[in-house]
């Protein structure tokens, strides 16, 4: 274990070095959450509070974890992205030991090395679901390994729960997933070694109850986190975002994955019905109380890498509202094809591997092919407003140029309201904003704060809605502009007469100014 430990510390350097393009991406730091996350630990660093000074949609803990690292290493790109890539390697590293416990070293090794490894970069390394997707993703590892590394039933109710309550910590929903999947887990172990029924039914209401226990331990400070910086109405809605399903629905359009073609079954989805095979299988195993006697540490290690199967077919029912999830979180099935190889024969492991080796040589020649298509880019490292440096491929550095020319000089004297894309516009041009929300999306401006919100908006000179994809028919050309305001409807009504001067940058979006209130206008200012 020592040696996969300097393995992936070496790995993450490699990849930072060999494909910075990829990873330190001018359009995905400035547009998306990556930025969201440097302006936030900015932000902080200039005393400000999340939730009262600054809108947050994820828990604190996350967010703490990237201030911490920027304290020791400062607040850039590459702090971000090596604090993230930590807690992927600390993910990897536990379910990599569960694989060699459960089908042996030589064959661990290999399916840690050129199966998990490739497949849980691009959700540390490059945070493909938001920087908070790294530390749930060492979260979700942690509860793999404590099922099957923690014998002693009420410590392991425990610990369990008590991750499960730093888990709501950076995200409400994974740790709802996360409960059913240990408790169908536990419920099965009681199964296997409990033969009265009643009995199983009495320790597994005990394991409940220490869970829910050690939950609430955590959960009560973050209640007390948020009613100290929020009125009750937006402490609920952090704790219970419901608001967040309309967010998903306005956002992403389609609710579950469209046919992928031969080629995506084969890649992608051929992989998730084995392993949820697997699962099955392993759930229903006539011998399922004969192998846990017989080698309880193997049945252990099984138990806790179907954990992410189990826990990604909840996540569909209960906390995946659109395709784009559901795909981002297949990591968590790769687990248990390693338990699919141990259940196997020689002959079922043959065809299994058979059914594998697309999918694995996809990933394994993905390295390849993304080294490749970065030549293509043309990309070079670039400084912008703030001093620090992205890589920006040729039209990107056209494109973001000129929407600082739009801006144009005294960028941090600029109050800029942005719509749609991130908080790493503010954070790399300096610019500022006017309220507690730094951008706005879909069903984000909640009514009891609507008032404040949009006094808040009318104060800003400026207006940024960035274009992906809602504003197709917006090309520049003369004629009515179509354009997307994610604001409530009657907010969006007293905006638009006061928007002036649009222009649009290809690729990015649109900007426009916010025309001072006419004494005749009697919205909010």
């Amino acid at each position: 274990m020592f040696g996969l430990g300097c393995f992936v510390s070496a790995w993450i350097l490699w990849q930072i070095g060999w494909q910075p393009a990829h990873i330190f991406d001018a359009t995905r730091f400035i547009l998306y959450d990556q930025g969201s996350w440097l302006y936030a630990v900015e932000r902080l660093n200039h005393g400000e509070l999340l939730y009262r000074d600054l809108n947050w949609q994820y828990g604190p803990l996350a967010a703490g974890w990237y201030w911490g690292w920027a304290q020791l290493g400062g607040n850039s790109p590459l702090t971000l992205v090596l604090a993230s890539s930590v807690l992927m390697a600390g993910a990897w590293w536990l379910l990599a030991s569960l694989s060699l416990a459960t089908i042996g070293k030589k064959a661990g090794t290999g399916w840690a090395l050129a199966g998990l490894l490739p497949v849980m970069s691009p959700a540390g390394l490059i945070a493909l679901n938001g920087p908070h997707g790294a530390l749930e993703m060492l979260l979700l590892a942690v509860c793999a390994w404590l099922l099957a590394k923690c014998p002693k039933h009420n410590r392991r109710a425990w610990l369990l729960g008590f991750t499960l309550g730093v888990l709501h910590w950076v995200r409400f929903g994974p740790a709802v997933a996360a409960f059913f999947a240990l408790l169908v887990l536990e419920g099965w172990r009681l199964r296997m070694e409990v033969r009265a029924w009643r009995d199983g039914v009495a320790i597994l209401g005990g394991w409940l109850l220490r869970v829910l226990l050690a939950f609430a331990l955590c959960w009560l400070p973050l209640l007390v986190f948020f009613h100290a910086r929020l009125p009750w109405a937006g402490v609920m809605e952090q704790l219970w975002p419901g608001h967040m399903v309309a967010h998903y629905a306005a956002t992403y359009s389609r609710r579950w994955p469209e046919w992928p073609g031969v080629r995506g079954l084969l890649i992608t989805w051929l992989p998730v019905l084995c392993s949820l095979g697997g699962l099955f299988a392993w759930l229903y195993s006539e011998k399922g109380r004969d192998k846990v006697m017989a080698d309880p540490v193997r049945s252990a290690a099984e138990r806790g890498l179907v954990f992410g199967s189990l826990y990604w077919v909840f996540g569909n029912v209960l906390l995946f509202r659109n395709d784009y999830a559901m795909v981002g979180h297949l990591w968590l099935v790769w687990p248990g094809l390693a338990v699919c190889w141990a259940l196997a024969g020689p002959r079922l492991q043959l065809g299994l591997m058979l059914l594998l080796l697309p999918a694995l040589g996809a990933n394994l020649l993905g390295i390849k092919e993304a080294w490749q298509e970065e030549q293509t880019w043309q990309a070079a490292p670039m400084t912008l407003p703030n001093g620090q440096r992205l890589w920006f491929r040729v039209g990107e550095a056209r494109r973001f140029a000129e929407l600082g020319e739009v801006l144009g000089g005294d960028l941090p004297g600029k109050r800029l309201a942005v719509f749609i894309a991130g908080g790493g516009v503010h954070y790399f041009y300096g610019t500022q904003r006017v309220g507690r929300h730094w951008w706005y999306l879909p069903e984000f401006v909640r009514p009891w704060e609507a008032t404040e919100a949009e006094r808040a908006l009318f104060r800003h000179e400026y207006l940024f809605v960035a274009d992906f994809g809602q504003n197709r028919a917006a090309n520049g050309s003369s004629g009515p502009l179509q354009l997307w305001l994610p604001l409530p409807a009657d907010m969006s009504l007293r905006l638009l007469p006061r928007l002036a001067g649009p222009r649009y940058i290809e690729g990015l979006g649109h900007t426009m100014r916010i025309l001072p209130p006419q004494k005749h206008d009697l919205s909010p200012h």
